[in-house]
């Protein structure tokens, strides 16, 4: 994990600016929601006044536009980021197989070693591209409404932490001992078959 840091910290600004721009695109799809709570209110209220509905209806556009265009960016700067960093990585692992001594290179499978370099490799890109913008920014949604939502009603706000309660405390009766156990299992059994495919389709 250590390693890796080393390589995202050469383009932390880059997802700097991605978590910030993906909190900027959070931000205004909540937004654009609050306007269409308020056109709702507008309706059920009997109000037929155009002009109580026009800002509404620009301003829900100009923050739908602004949430896409931040999101879109947003994936754009990680990928990017992302594809650099795996790329160098790539490149340094394939330097460090011709420094390696032959009978240890020789040792090991092509199909560990493609493993290796392209499948476990290949693997952060979620993590990277993906979880971090978009779960840190994701984050700033939840809180944005629980805040919104005291404003308006803390007893209602209380209960509706009940469903996330309940749902934490399933994932973790599930999340038990035996779950890292098989994890490993299941890792190992699935990097044994990558193995055993490229060496048979090698030797085809």
């Amino acid at each position: 994990m250590n390693l890796v840091k080393e390589y995202v910290n050469k383009r932390k600004g880059s997802y700097f600016a991605s978590v910030l721009l993906a909190i900027v695109g959070v931000v205004a799809g909540f937004f654009s929601y609050i306007y269409m709570a308020k056109i709702v209110v507008n309706l059920i209220n009997g109000a037929n006044d155009m002009s109580l509905y026009t800002p509404l209806c620009i301003s829900i556009l100009i923050t739908f536009v602004i949430k896409e265009v931040a999101a879109g960016i947003s994936t754009s700067i990680s990928h990017t980021a992302t594809f650099n960093s795996l790329g160098e990585i790539r490149n340094d692992i394939s330097k460090k197989l011709f420094k390696m001594p032959l009978g240890d290179v020789l040792s090991r499978s092509s199909g560990e070693l493609k493993n290796i370099i392209v499948e476990q490799v290949d693997s952060m890109e979620t993590s990277l591209a993906h979880l971090v913008p978009e779960f840190t920014a994701n984050l700033v949604g939840p809180i944005l409404l629980f805040i919104y939502m005291f404003t308006l009603d803390w007893r209602l706000t209380l209960l509706s932490l009940i469903p996330f309660v309940v749902g934490m405390a399933t994932m973790m009766s599930v999340m038990n001992a035996h779950y890292k156990e098989m994890f490993g299992k299941s890792v190992a059994i699935g990097q044994h078959m990558n193995n055993s495919i490229v060496e048979y389709i090698n030797g085809i």
